[in-house]
C-alpha cells in the first residue's frame, strides 16, 4: 500500500487559505500554462491543486530537475561508501581515457565528482549529448581550473550517472528504487526514467509526478531522514543544498545569478534552495519555514520561468509574504479555496460546429513534401536539435508518409501510417488517452482536438500530457492536394513556434 502524505488545511500549518487563493491567481496571471501545484509544511499537504486535463497521477517530464534525482543517486552511493566527492574524473574513467587516447592536461586531472556535481567542470562549453556522449565528455577541453568557473553543464551531469553506474557495477534506477524511490513511496507509475542507448539513465530523461518531486524535496528538507530512517547522509544534504560555486551566467533569467549547490540552484531569499527543471518544473524549499511549494507547468523561456520565482518569493519570502503566514482564516476563507482548488482548468478548445464542412476532408492522402509528423520534441535554450529524439525506439521511421481523416462520433479520427491513430474530439474538451504507438512509450498521454477556422481550414491538435508541449496542424485542400503547415510550441520567448509545411495527395 502507498505511504501516504498526511493532508491537512491551511490555518493547521499556519497558512493562509485567503493569500494561497491570491497566490494562485497571480500565478495564473503570470501567463504560464499552471498543471499542477502542491504546496507542504510540516511534512504535511496544506494545499494541492491540478489543471484538468492533469491531473495528479499523471507523470510530467521534469527536464533539469531531473538532474536532482541523478544527484541523490550520487549521494546514495556517497552515503554507502562506495563513491567519494573528492574522487577524480580521470581515475574513474581511466580505461575509457587510455581508449580515446587523451592526454589529460592539468586541469583534466584535477577534475572530481565534486566539480562535476557543483558545475565548476572547467569548460568553456558543453560537450555534445550524443550517442557518444561519454566520449565527448572525456575528449572536451578544460579550459579553467575545476571549480574556479561556472557553466551550466548538462552533458556533466550527465555524467554523474554514469559515474554512478561504473560504481555500483549495475543499472542505476535498479540500484536507487529500493534505496530511495520505494522507502520515499515512490511507487511503479509515479516515475520513469529514461535511459540513453548505451543503457544509462538519463538526467534529461526522468518523467514523475508533482508529488514524487515534493517527495524528495521533503527528503532533503529533513536533512536526508524520512520516517526516522537515514537515507542520505548528513554531511551530504548539507553541502548540496549550500552554495558551492558562484554563477554569474543568467540566459535572461536573474534567479540563476544567486549560486548552485549539488545540482539544485540558490535563491535570491536567503537560505532558499530550488530543484529546477526547464518550463517551470520546480521544487523551492524554505527550510526555515519548513515550507515546500512544488510546481509542474509550461512556462515559457525565460520571461515567465522568471515571474513564476518572483511570484513565489512574493507570497512566501519577502516582507509581507502577502499575508501567507497570518493564520487569521474562518472556515468560510478555506471553502473558497477548496472550491478553487477543485476547480481549475486549461482554457477550452474551439468546437467542431454542425455546419463545418468536414466532409471534403474526407479521405487518405500520401505525403509529397515535408514530415507532418506530431510527435512531442523539446528545443533547450531554443536549440533547433530535438533533446527527446536520443529516447525514441529505434524499430521504425516516425515520419508522417500518409494520413487518413476520416469522421466519427467524438469528431474526426487521425491516423497517421495507417497504424498512429488518434481520436481528435470535436468538444473543446480535453479527453486523454494512452497513445503508446509512439517514439516514446513513456510519454504515452495525450489529448487530440479538432475544429474549422473559415469553413476551408482544419485544424488539429495534440497535446501531449507527459510533456509541456503541444502541436497543431493547420489543413487546407486545394483540389486533391492537402496543404500541411505545422506548428510546434516551443516556450521558447525568442523561438515560440517552430513552423514546417508539407503537402500530400489525396489517394
Amino acid at each position: 500500500m502507498k505511504q501516504l502524505i498526511s493532508r491537512t488545511t491551511p490555518v493547521q500549518v499556519g497558512l493562509s487559505s485567503a493569500a494561497i487563493r491570491d497566490f494562485i491567481v497571480d500565478l495564473e496571471a503570470s501567463g504560464s500554462e499552471l498543471h499542477g501545484l502542491m504546496i507542504a509544511r510540516y511534512g504535511k499537504v496544506a494545499a494541492e491543486c491540478w489543471w484538468a486535463p492533469y491531473k495528479a497521477d499523471m507523470t510530467h517530464t521534469c527536464h533539469s530537475l531531473g538532474k536532482t534525482y541523478t544527484a541523490s543517486a550520487v549521494g546514495i552511493a556517497c552515503t554507502e561508501g562506495l563513491l567519494s566527492v573528492k574522487e577524480k574524473i580521470v581515475d574513474i574513467f581511466e580505461e575509457d581515457i587510455a581508449r580515446l587516447g587523451v592526454i589529460p592536461d592539468e586541469n583534466m586531472q584535477q577534475l572530481t565528482v565534486h566539480d562535476v556535481l557543483s558545475m565548476g567542470n572547467g569548460m568553456k562549453t558543453m560537450p555534445e549529448i550524443d550517442e557518444n556522449w561519454v566520449d565527448n565528455y572525456l575528449s572536451h577541453k578544460v579550459d579553467y581550473r575545476p571549480g574556479t568557473h561556472f557553466l551550466y553543464n548538462t552533458a556533466g551531469s550527465c555524467m554523474l550517472a554514469e559515474i554512478v553506474r561504473r560504481r555500483v557495477g549495475g543499472d542505476v534506477y535498479d540500484y536507487v528504487k529500493p534505496r530511495l524511490f520505494d522507502k520515499l513511496g515512490i511507487e511503479e507509475g509515479d516515475l520513469d526514467w529514461l535511459k540513453f542507448r548505451n543503457g544509462c539513465v538519463a538526467e534529461l530523461g526522468v518523467l514523475s509526478c508533482t508529488e514524487a518531486n515534493l517527495r524528495l524535496a521533503m527528503l532533503y528538507l529533513q536533512g536526508g531522514v524520512w520516517q526516522g530512517e537515514r537515507i542520505l547522509s548528513e554531511d551530504w544534504v548539507k553541502a548540496a543544498t549550500s552554495l558551492q560555486i558562484a554563477s554569474t551566467e543568467d540566459k535572461g533569467i536573474p534567479e540563476c545569478k544567486h549560486g548552485y549547490g549539488y545540482q539544485m540552484w540558490m535563491c535570491e531569499p536567503e537560505n532558499v534552495y530550488r530543484f529546477d527543471g526547464g518550463h517551470g518544473q520546480y521544487c523551492i524549499i524554505l527550510p526555515k519555514d519548513e515550507l515546500i511549494i512544488a510546481i509542474s507547468e509550461g512556462a515559457s523561456y525565460p520571461s515567465q520561468v522568471q515571474s513564476v520565482l518572483e511570484i513565489v518569493y512574493k507570497h512566501f519570502c519577502y516582507e509581507g509574504r502577502g499575508g501567507m503566514f497570518t493564520c487569521e482564516d474562518c472556515e468560510e476563507e478555506e471553502a473558497k479555496l477548496q472550491q478553487m482548488l477543485r476547480t481549475r482548468k486549461l482554457k477550452l478548445l474551439p468546437v467542431l460546429a454542425e455546419a463545418d464542412k468536414l466532409d471534403i476532408f474526407e479521405g487518405t492522402y500520401e505525403v509529397k513534401e515535408g514530415d507532418p509528423n506530431v510527435w512531442y520534441e523539446a528545443h533547450p535554450d531554443g536549440k533547433k536539435d530535438n533533446a527527446f529524439s536520443q529516447f525514441y525506439l529505434q524499430d521504425r521511421d516516425y515520419s508522417a508518409r500518409k494520413i487518413s481523416i476520416h469522421k466519427c462520433e467524438e469528431g474526426c479520427r487521425v491516423l497517421y501510417n495507417d497504424h498512429e491513430e488518434f481520436v481528435a474530439y470535436g468538444d473543446g474538451h480535453y479527453h486523454v488517452i494512452s497513445n503508446t504507438i509512439n517514439p516514446i512509450p513513456q510519454m504515452h498521454d495525450c489529448a487530440s482536438n479538432i475544429w474549422m477556422v473559415d469553413n476551408d481550414t482544419l485544424v488539429f491538435e495534440v497535446r501531449w500530457m507527459n510533456t509541456c508541449f503541444r502541436i497543431r496542424t493547420e489543413m487546407k485542400l486545394h483540389g486533391t492536394e492537402l496543404q500541411i503547415k505545422t506548428i510546434r510550441y516551443t516556450l521558447q520567448d525568442s523561438w515560440p513556434e517552430q513552423i514546417s509545411y508539407a503537402r500530400a495527395i489525396r489517394v
